[in-house]
């Protein structure tokens, strides 16, 4: 086909194409070839990356102008494709329908056809491990790209140190599709809060049956049978990434999904969770400091508790059975006997903090400090001991010692030396001095306290409680 840039040919076009601001006139140049006389067959014109090929300025009517009337014999079809979910300026409505599709991931043996073609073009090595490759990729086409941009500069980089990077790429990637989900939620008012909730469920490791269309078709999550849920089905993060991708959001732009939350009284007890874990996991070192109040509101001592973290941990099995080392928060799955939250403090060769949030009293909340007697699920030691017993060192002996029955026995008065419970509720309620659970071994967090386990935002919210 002739073409009449001879030192650009159409080949590098259709392959790079060229500057923006020469693009739209050598675009209506191409197109005034295909569309000539000459062409007799039907022919289908795809433009991939409109928004990076066209400036923002430039309008749909400009670069269209090339399908003109004396060149058309008959009418033709426009599709713009995009997995931003930015549309085109410039199409009238009425004259735009929109497609959902959702492009499936690789299938096996695609998965590793591609695989051996990025390792012949010497995109990725050729001794990988391809299990590995598959759980941080998914599957999924884009992921892998990933792999080949961070690997093929230099084949000889250790699989951990490329690994990072990929990381870092996919979760930036992921947090964008979040970000963008969520802001496509402000013009569906009937499903804002339900869409706005999925997200914090997916946070709060809070089990998700039914998925809004708007999340499935995101294709950051996939079905699959959850033995941890009672063999029940439900909805996971499709790699790693998207799951470091949900932490992320939330850490840094949670404050959107918050108000969502706490303006429904029936379900603004989610936002209360979501604030309190939010700042149990602000990343890197952190430090949460608790005044050390009995159920009366009384202080105990005057120095602060300190919890000191440095990472976050979720359930994901229906028995935890791996050491928990100092510095861990861990976040149950909903549903967990008598307790929210694990704290596992560097503090003291290493603290244990149960932690439970509340709108409700201590007195009227169905579990007490007392139900740490309870088995753990899937179990046959007690929530108390399972826990101790998980807990090591930094040099990876045992913590604390053996739960003895006089321990069980005793949770009404007192807690082994390092074991601490915390309550924290929005309750004003005051326990009375009559109450037969006003001795309870105790951290109540309550009024003014709640600052110290939300941080500043409990300022901006407590009136909503």
């Amino acid at each position: 086909m002739k073409y009449c840039n001879k030192d650009y040919s159409l080949y590098d076009f259709i392959l790079n194409g060229i500057g923006n601001e020469e693009f739209v006139e050598t675009f209506n140049g191409l197109m005034s070839v295909f569309l000539s006389n000459e062409l007799k067959y039907p022919l289908l014109i795809a433009v991939y990356e409109w928004n990076a090929r066209f400036s923002q300025t430039t309008s749909c009517k400009e670069v269209l102008k090339a399908f003109n009337d004396k060149m058309m014999t008959s009418g033709f079809w426009l599709y713009s494709i995009s997995a931003a979910f930015n549309p085109v300026q410039g199409l009238r409505n009425v004259d735009a329908s929109t497609i959902l599709i959702k492009i499936p991931s690789y299938t096996e043996e695609e998965y590793d056809c591609i695989i051996e073609c990025q390792q012949h073009f010497k995109r990725l090595p050729t001794a990988i491990d391809k299990e590995q490759i598959r759980y941080h990729s998914a599957l999924i086409p884009r992921m892998i790209l990933f792999w080949c941009i961070e690997w093929s500069s230099n084949l000889e980089r250790p699989f951990e140190d490329v690994l990072k990077s990929f990381s870092n790429r996919a979760v930036n990637y992921y947090k964008g599709r979040i970000r963008r989900t969520l802001e496509r939620a402000s013009s569906l008012p009937e499903n804002k809060t339900l869409i706005h909730q999925t997200a914090a469920f997916f946070y709060l490791n809070v089990p998700v049956t039914d998925l809004p269309e708007l999340w499935e078709i995101s294709g950051l999550f996939i079905e699959e049978k959850s033995e941890m849920d009672g063999g029940a089905y439900v909805y996971k993060c499709v790699c790693p990434s998207v799951g470091m991708a949900i932490v992320k959001y939330f850490q840094d732009s949670a404050n959107p999904t918050i108000n969502i939350l706490i303006a429904d009284p029936a379900i603004n007890w989610r936002g209360l969770e979501l604030l309190v874990s939010r700042y149990f996991r602000r990343g890197g070192i952190s430090t949460v400091s608790l005044a050390d109040k009995n159920l009366m509101g009384e202080k105990r001592q005057d120095e602060q508790l300190n919890i000191s973290l440095s990472r976050s941990l979720e359930q994901t099995t229906p028995l935890i059975n791996t050491p928990i080392l100092p510095g861990t928060f861990l976040i149950l799955r909903r549903g967990h006997a008598v307790i929210d939250f694990i704290a596992y403090s560097s503090e003291n060769r290493g603290e244990l903090f149960f932690i439970q949030i509340s709108k409700s009293s201590y007195t009227a909340h169905e579990s007490k400090v007392t139900d740490l007697k309870n088995k753990v699920q899937g179990g046959n030691k007690s929530v108390l001991e399972h826990y101790m017993g998980l807990c090591q060192t930094e040099d990876g002996k045992k913590r604390f010692p053996k739960v003895q029955a006089k321990d069980i026995n005793n949770l009404s008065k007192k807690l082994p030396k390092g074991v601490y419970y915390v309550f924290i509720t929005t309750s004003d309620s005051e326990i009375r001095s009559t109450n037969t659970n006003k001795n309870h071994p105790v951290i109540l967090v309550q009024g003014d306290d709640v600052k110290s386990v939300m941080g500043s935002e409990w300022d901006l919210y407590k009136e909503k409680f």
